[in-house]
């Protein structure tokens, strides 16, 4: 299995600008990225590894799994989830 380097599995605070990376798996010929509220699926069969999903929502819990496949086209996965980190709110200015 592929594993997760960042964010952490249950991370919180993520920034909205973020990017996934996966330790290699010694034999994997390719991986496939799930990424997003439900876990759709992002890309596939990319050697690659790290991904970029774009900019993420606030306060919106995200879903993340590298499945990696062998040669053979055998799959392996390995899940993660996280959630960006909530904007502050200034205090309003008293006159």
């Amino acid at each position: 299995m592929a594993a997760l380097i960042t964010p952490t599995n249950g991370a919180g605070k993520v920034p909205i600008a973020t990017t996934l990376s996966w330790m290699p798996v010694s034999d994997a010929a390719s991986y496939d990225i799930y990424f997003g509220t439900t876990e759709w699926l992002a890309i596939t069969g990319t050697a690659d590894t790290v991904y970029s999903p774009g900019m993420l929502s606030y306060g919106t819990t995200y879903r993340w799994r590298i499945d990696s496949k062998n040669q053979a086209g055998i799959t392996t996965g390995r899940y993660g989830v996280l959630a960006p980190k909530t904007p502050s709110r200034p205090r309003p200015m008293h006159f």
